[in-house]
């Protein structure tokens, strides 16, 4: 399936659910800490940092993950 001229790397049944796991293991992390570990629109801008940018980005590299063997 590919969605103006870009095709997922991965099968997107996984993609789904992985980006939405992610989402409801930070928002219950957030929820169920006392005090708050940050501001709710912190937490928000993670989040979508995460979700444009990638894990790569996310851990300090820079540029393109490297290419698998």
């Amino acid at each position: 399936m590919a969605y103006e001229d870009v095709t997922p790397r991965i099968s997107v049944d996984v993609l789904a659910r992985a980006w939405v796991g992610e989402q409801l293991a930070v928002l219950s992390w957030w929820l169920e800490s006392k005090p708050r570990p940050m501001e709710a629109e912190e937490a928000t801008r993670m989040l979508l940092d995460l979700s444009l940018r990638g894990r790569y980005w996310a851990n300090g590299f820079e540029g393109e993950p490297p290419a698998q063997q």
